[in-house]
């Protein structure tokens, strides 16, 4: 499933331009002698360790590959869904609806492990990305063998704990290294390269006569290797990270602040507007990718096979908006004006999609979708970061329930698009997606434009907006 777990990525506090310098304290007993006893002099010795990079610990960047390869076989996972779900429904005779419940068991493992995350972080803390691994792994066995349908269903609940797990753990790992903008880019693109050509595999097997659920075995060997590159990071052989955990837990006014700051977050009206514009926006993202070829095939009758190349055009594109728009949007015009455009576009080439008959046109308007939805996540995190929307001793906080919020849309909207599309029609796919983007150009146009100044008339109104 596609839950673009990385459009809503954890981000860290600004740092000073100079390094902060991490150290060690070890302490030597000295033992000095007077005339009347012997006495025990503790003497400090400070070590400078430097701070978490790439290469720093030496193994750090064998992690780092480790969690690129990991982020590459998630997205060939959740960018395939789209191009198999006919299969899936064919083989086993069911409805959109009962299609649905793919995304819904899957949520529901994201669910989970955010209920038990204080619990799993202090009885296993970065080993756990070992287990979540070991449940993915789960998955891709069950969902291989293509055998009955609750059977699938579970493997895809099992899926849902597996990358809920390695995605909060990953996320604050790389999140703490000296460059993890650079390092969440590496991750970013990794995902949306998996999810692009996951579409090109898939559609490959099911054009050669193979059955759709062979498919997850090569996502299952991918997990193999990850999960054996992660024992070896992770759970064996980590002793070299201590130094940094035991700066990080050499903080103690910041456990004792924990609850009153997540209360703050939670109070804080734009904590709630980022939430539901995420909710809508990551919830579009996902039931478009996942049920355009359904509406493609269903409602267009376009019923070639090579249909799911349109959905790997559809994550190429997004991949693409997302690594090389993104930067170039924000340094010409800005966060705001950049998504207001992005917002208003993508529904324009999804209204050019659905308005428009022509196969060859169609492939042209979905990519470039994709294009514009790309950038609309990492810029909204952007503005409300570092335009100080929200008050930086809780802005990781609100944007860890932004992000919860995310993955809750990425998978309610879709099921509930296959919903509606069961009573329907598959039609209802594209003005869904316009409906529900129309919701997030409002709730992206409520917060505060940070370049507004307080005027009068008509044209103070556009100004606020704009």
């Amino acid at each position: 499933m596609e839950r673009n777990p990385f459009s809503s990525s954890r981000v860290s506090p600004e740092l000073p331009d100079s390094p902060i310098e991490l150290q060690s304290i070890h302490t030597n007993p000295n033992v000095v002698h007077t005339s009347s006893k012997t006495q025990t002099e503790t003497v400090t010795v400070i070590e400078d360790i430097g701070p978490l990079t790439f290469k720093n610990p030496p193994k750090n960047l064998f992690r780092v590959i480790t969690s690129l390869i990991w982020a590459f076989a998630l997205g060939l996972s959740d960018g395939s869904v789209g191009v198999l779900l006919n299969y899936i429904e064919l083989q086993y005779s069911i409805s959109y609806s009962v299609a649905s419940i793919l995304w819904l068991s899957n949520a529901i493992g994201f669910i989970l492990v955010a209920l038990l995350s204080n619990v799993i972080q202090k009885k296993f803390g970065r080993k756990s990305i070992f287990l979540g691994c070991l449940s993915s792994i789960i998955m891709y066995t069950l969902v291989s063998t293509g055998s009955k349908y609750p059977v699938i269903i579970i493997g895809f609940l099992f899926g849902g704990i597996g990358a809920g797990i390695c995605v909060a753990q990953y996320n604050v790992f790389i999140g703490r290294l000296e460059k993890s903008s650079t390092a969440l880019g590496y991750l970013h693109g990794c995902y949306g390269l998996g999810a692009s050509v996951s579409p090109l595999i898939a559609t490959a097997f099911v054009e050669a006569g193979i059955k759709w659920n062979f498919y997850y075995l090569v996502v299952l060997g991918f997990f193999l290797i990850s999960a054996v590159n992660t024992y070896i990071s992770f759970v064996h052989g980590e002793d070299d990270l201590k130094p940094w955990d035991d700066e990080q837990q050499q903080q103690p006014t910041q456990e004792v602040k924990k609850s009153g700051l997540m209360k703050e977050a939670l109070k804080n009206k734009l904590t709630w507007i980022s939430s539901l514009f995420v909710f809508f926006y990551q919830g579009a993202e996902v039931a478009f990718g996942g049920w355009i070829t359904t509406y493609l095939r269903d409602y267009r009758n376009h019923t070639n096979t090579s249909i799911g190349y349109v959905v790997s055009g559809y994550w190429f594109g997004l991949t693409f908006g997302r690594l090389v728009l993104t930067r170039l949007i924000h340094k010409l015009i800005g966060a705001r004006r950049g998504n207001s455009v992005l917002i208003v576009l993508s529904i324009l080439f999804a209204l050019l999609t659905w308005v428009i008959s022509s196969f060859p046109i169609e492939i042209v308007t979905i990519t470039f979708t994709g294009i514009m939805i790309g950038p609309v996540y990492p810029l909204m995190i952007a503005y409300i970061v570092s335009e100080d929307l929200i008050p930086r001793k809780i802005a990781v906080i609100s944007v860890t329930v932004t992000t919860a919020f995310g993955s809750s849309g990425g998978a309610v909207i879709p099921f509930l698009v296959g919903l509606i599309s069961q009573y329907a029609g598959a039609f209802v796919v594209l003005p869904s997606f316009i409906v529900i983007f129309s919701a997030t150009l409002c709730l992206w146009l409520m917060l505060p434009n940070t370049r507004y100044t307080k005027g009068t008339g008509k044209v103070d109104i556009f100004k606020r907006i704009w």
